[in-house]
């Protein structure tokens, strides 16, 4: 129990230093949890935005790209789509041909 007046009587002592300690600790905990519901919440909206970019696409078979070329790799060989589709478990097979950094224009 002497501890406890103790603590009592540092804390009436020095008021004002215990206020702003506790301010500070609720405040730094607020930013934490702060963060991580942003963060949770970039992650989900990003997330919903590469399901409606990619649609329901589990797997992409792509060419190897060219050294230093990402983006403009290669076509395949339209045969493959046939050999994809007779893979067990494979439900729908889509051919597609994209091109980057294409003004639609020319």
């Amino acid at each position: 129990m002497t501890l406890l007046r103790l603590s009592l009587r540092n804390v009436r002592r020095r008021f004002v230093v215990f206020i702003f300690t506790a301010l500070a600790v609720i405040l730094g905990v607020a930013f934490v949890v702060g963060t991580f519901v942003i963060t949770d919440a970039l992650r989900e909206t990003f997330d919903n935005l590469a399901v409606d970019i990619g649609g329901t696409i589990d797997y992409q078979v792509r060419a190897a790209p060219l050294l230093g070329e990402q983006e403009d790799a290669p076509p395949i060989d339209p045969d493959l789509v046939d050999v994809i589709a007779g893979v067990d478990g494979v439900a729908a097979v889509e051919g597609s041909v994209r091109e980057f950094n294409v003004n639609p224009l020319d």
